[in-house]
């Protein structure tokens, strides 16, 4: 009987080798992370952060998406997500913390504004032209203005037999009241006539006010004149030395 014999030269089988697994997908959470990044870079600025919001919440939805995925083991980049995640929520939280500071913030201007006008509304039916910062008295009457007391008589008619004319005039005292040199000066003072037209100092009178320093509780007094006709009507002395303030003094008087 014969044996059957192997061949000389045969070659054993390579053992088989099984497929390298596939690469884990991270698309949805490097999405996320990506997104969540942007949206955080400007969800502290107001108007434009509605962008970040938009990012935001698509980067929300990338991560738990990715979130599920890796928990099911059909993706990695746990924690890419997280971080994503994370981001986005602080990105939407900043947002809104942001718009509604802007929100504030916008709505005490336009009050403040509202206010102003108000006021400057009500300064108006006083006299024309008036405005919320003016300190309005009646002829006579004491203000108080830039660290200075200042009083100023009713208006009266004088006769300028000089130049044939007919004068207003008032005589007005400055004290003052602050801490520091403080300053008079004749061209500090105006006359509006009842048509609402203004005319700075330009006629003498008996006792006319000059200008110069005033020591801190010193006090000096002088008249200004304004030539007019004196019609009938509500004439209003105004006074403006200050060139940082929008803060007058105006005395009313009815003729």
């Amino acid at each position: 009987m014969s044996h059957p014999h192997a061949h000389p030269h045969a070659q054993p089988s390579p053992a088989y080798a099984p497929p390298a697994p596939a690469p884990a997908k991270k698309g949805l959470a490097i999405t996320s992370l990506v997104l969540g990044i942007l949206a955080i870079l400007g969800c502290l600025i107001p108007v434009l952060n509605v962008i970040s919001i938009v990012l935001a919440v698509i980067a929300l939805a990338c991560a738990v998406l990715a979130l599920i995925a890796v928990r099911k083991r059909r993706a990695a980049g746990k924690g890419l997500a997280i971080t994503g995640l994370i981001l986005s929520v602080l990105a939407i939280i900043g947002a809104v913390i942001a718009n509604i500071i802007a929100g504030a913030v916008v709505n005490g201007v336009n009050a403040s504004i509202e206010q102003e006008r108000a006021a400057d509304a009500a300064a108006a039916s006083q006299f024309p032209g008036a405005t919320a910062d003016d300190v309005v008295g009646q002829g006579g009457a004491t203000l108080q203005l830039d660290g200075l007391t200042l009083s100023a008589t009713a208006l009266t008619a004088q006769d300028d037999d000089v130049l044939n004319r007919q004068l207003l005039c008032s005589t007005v005292t400055y004290t003052n009241t602050s801490d520091a040199p403080g300053s008079y000066n004749v061209l500090d003072w105006s006359l509006q006539n009842p048509q609402g037209a203004a005319q700075t100092w330009g006629a003498w009178g008996d006792n006319e006010l000059n200008s110069g320093d005033l020591a801190p509780g010193g006090t000096t007094t002088g008249d200004v004149c304004f030539e007019s006709d004196a019609a009938p009507g509500q004439y209003v002395l105004l006074y403006d030395g200050s060139w940082i303030s929008d803060e007058r003094g105006a005395w009313t008087n009815t003729l």
